[in-house]
């Protein structure tokens, strides 16, 4: 249970840097 929590935390992080960066690239 904790390595899925891990891998569900790790991969919402990541894709919110994604749009964090995309975000910063369009503005």
């Amino acid at each position: 249970v904790i390595a899925t929590a891990a891998a569900v935390f790790e991969r919402t992080l990541q894709s919110a840097v994604e749009m964090k960066s995309e975000n910063d690239l369009t503005v």
